[in-house]
Formats: structure tokens, C-alpha cells, sequence
């Protein structure tokens, strides 16, 4: 992702809400608003673990959520 100051960030997090069409993510970063995310997750699967690669934007960030983390709200586009 892409911080409010324009660097770039890449970090492992927690999923606290799925959905198909986004997920609620609680992230030390701070993303920028509208700015867009890689998400690679690890699924299990009956063969092993499975990766998937999701696109998305963000569309809310909340940082109350955790002391030190922000909770923010991605929308998938892929």
C-alpha cells in the first residue's frame, strides 16, 4: 500500500471482517484514502494452503480501533 505521506509499505496483518466485495484489516500503517492495496492471503485448502490475490481500494480507515493499529476498510476490485 501507499501511506498518507506517499511511501510505500508492505506489512502481515490481521483480516477482521471478510466479505466478497472487501474486508475490515487492522494494519500498523496508515494508508492513504482511496489509494489502492495488494492483499495476498493464505487460504486453507484440502491439498494445502492456497493463495489468493485480491486487488482493492480503500475506502475507510478508523484509527480508534486499536491502540496503534487503524482498522481500514478495503473494497475489492479483482
Amino acid at each position: 500500500g501507499i501511506t498518507e505521506g506517499g511511501h510505500s509499505f508492505e506489512e502481515e496483518t490481521v483480516v477482521r471482517d471478510l466479505a466478497l466485495q472487501g474486508a475490515l484489516i487492522l494494519m500498523q500503517h496508515c494508508p492513504r484514502l482511496q489509494s489502492e492495496l495488494h492483499v495476498t492471503m493464505e487460504t486453507p485448502g484440502v491439498d494445502g494452503a492456497k493463495v489468493m490475490k485480491l486487488r482493492g481500494y480503500v475506502v475507510r480507515i478508523d484509527s480508534s480501533e486499536e491502540k496503534g493499529h487503524s482498522a481500514v476498510g478495503v473494497v475489492f476490485t479483482e
